[in-house]
């Protein structure tokens, strides 16, 4: 999925649709980001897969369900977060990142996982926590870089979020659509080669 923080909302439409001709299906907005609730509903009519992200408080929960998000995206796990997605009927997944808190979330039946901070600890981190038990569905995110969605994915992630690697503010505000092409392709490229464990929110 690719993460659009801080986007200018006058070009997101271009930076929209020329992600969606480069073969992105699945999008997030960032709650934090100025007029997120506008860019989602602006995003609907792209057809994408669209969720929200730094979701931590429950306004910011309803604020994003209510402009289309079909999944929410936590850096954490907050008291409100799991029974509101249950309340709504949303994917939601939380945060985590000691196996502490992976395993906790994952023997309540959470089913995908965001791994978060996870650049710091990097893919062999990931692949360690998959060792005693496999059945994790980890998507790693923040800070990835494509080399490092390529790793991510290869040590067993059934997705990784990729924000400013492809669409960043100043490629947008510059209007450099081509170049945000080319990394979007390279990133629906990688995906396609790890093979059929990449997990599809949505065609």
């Amino acid at each position: 999925m690719v993460i659009l923080r801080g986007l200018s909302t006058d070009r997101l439409p271009q930076a929209a649709q020329v992600l969606r001709e480069s073969g992105i299906r699945v999008v997030e907005v960032a709650m934090n980001s100025p007029q997120a609730v506008r860019q989602l509903r602006l995003l609907r009519d792209f057809n994408f897969c669209l969720g929200a992200g730094t979701i931590l408080s429950k306004d910011d929960a309803h604020a994003a369900v209510d402009a289309g998000a079909e999944f929410l995206f936590s850096p954490t796990d907050p008291p409100f977060f799991r029974p509101f997605c249950e309340q709504r009927r949303v994917l939601g997944i939380p945060g985590a990142l000691t196996p502490s808190e992976v395993y906790s979330l994952y023997s309540s039946g959470i089913p995908y996982i965001k791994l978060f901070p996870a650049m710091p600890l990097g893919s062999s981190y990931l692949r360690q926590l998959l060792g005693p038990c496999p059945g994790l569905q980890l998507i790693p995110t923040g800070g990835v870089t494509l080399p490092a969605a390529e790793q991510f994915l290869a040590a067993g992630a059934v997705a990784v979020a990729v924000g400013s690697e492809i669409a960043s503010p100043e490629l947008v505000v510059a209007q450099r659509f081509q170049e945000i092409a080319e990394r979007a392709r390279a990133f629906v490229s990688l995906v396609e080669k790890v093979g059929p464990h990449v997990v599809r929110l949505r065609s």
